[in-house]
């Protein structure tokens, strides 16, 4: 989990339409290791801090896990990510890409 991550996560969490369900993630992704951004800069979405962290080429051996199919879609092009989402409570690993 980035930086960015954890910020989008915190306001959404405190902000006007926060959830227990919200609240409770936030509370358990405090447990979670977060990474530095690889950004120069202030906070970014979510989606353009993992695209930038990941990179071309996934220096850091990470995987991602969302259930964002536009992001999963960027990723899968780069060929070089494992990724994962959940479907009906359960996570599933997506079909490795042909980009590579």
């Amino acid at each position: 989990m980035t930086k960015c991550m954890m910020r989008e996560l915190e306001d959404a969490a405190t902000g006007d339409r926060a959830n227990k369900e919200l609240q409770l993630s936030l509370k358990k992704a405090k447990f979670i290791h977060k990474v530095s951004c690889k950004h120069s800069g202030g906070v970014m979405e979510p989606d353009e801090c993992i695209m930038n962290f990941i990179n071309k080429r996934n220096e850091e051996k990470v995987f991602v896990a969302t259930n964002d199919e536009e992001l999963r879609n960027e990723l899968r092009n780069l060929g070089t990510v494992p990724l994962f989402f959940f479907k009906k409570q359960v996570l599933i690993m997506d079909t490795p890409s042909d980009a590579f």
